[in-house]
């Protein structure tokens, strides 16, 4: 997972092809109901823009997933964008040299420090893509798992899988055994004769 950057070190606009298979991701935390059912696979490319080396592509893998509605397991192919962009990091000597000479441009240089700070930063020829891959993979991941968008997910009563065909709460048509006081009070409600105002008068 690391990538060698010095063929295109000196050309801005050169770029490297990375197409890899990795049987894993060392450090990555799926989750206990999520399995990796096949290697992850990398096509992407390395450019370099003359400030920074843009990593641009995508990443697959085949997992096991278990349904948020039907809780029944399924396989899904996630593929997952890849774009990250690494900048070489400065060289500090020639960086405290520069403030010695030109103090009024030692706040924008901290400000380009800090900034930099929160990008991915790399020193010499190699990039380690472990973590950038690691971090995507961990994103890509659905917020909200369905075997199916229109999934029906589970009879509230007895619990059995409504994708499977109706289940006898629904034939029955009786609803949850709970609520049969209140159902009962409903359609006495319903059918008790409505008051007469002149009656009432």
């Amino acid at each position: 997972m690391q990538i060698n950057i010095k063929a295109i070190k000196e050309t801005p606009g050169s770029r490297i092809e990375v197409n890899e298979t990795l049987g894993e991701l060392p450090g990555i935390n799926l989750g206990g109901d999520v399995l990796v059912k096949s290697p992850f696979a990398v096509k992407a490319s390395i450019t370099n823009t003359g400030s920074c080396y843009l990593l641009q592509g995508q990443i697959e893998v085949l997992l096991e997933l278990s349904c948020h509605r039907c809780l029944r397991t399924f396989t899904k192919l996630l593929t997952v964008p890849l774009f990250e962009e690494f900048f070489p990091e400065k060289n500090s000597r020639q960086r405290e040299k520069h403030q010695q000479q030109h103090p009024d441009t030692r706040a924008v240089q901290d400000d380009q420090d800090e900034w930099l700070a929160e990008k991915s930063t790399i020193t010499g020829d190699v990039i380690d893509l472990t973590a950038t891959y690691r971090d995507h993979v961990m994103l890509g991941l659905p917020m909200k798992v369905l075997c199916r968008e229109d999934c029906p997910g589970l009879c509230p009563v007895c619990g059995a899988v409504k994708a499977e065909g109706s289940c006898r709460c629904r034939a029955e048509g009786n609803g949850d055994p709970r609520l049969a006081v209140l159902r009962d009070l409903l359609a006495s409600a319903s059918e008790a004769p409505e008051p007469d105002p002149e009656r009432e008068k």
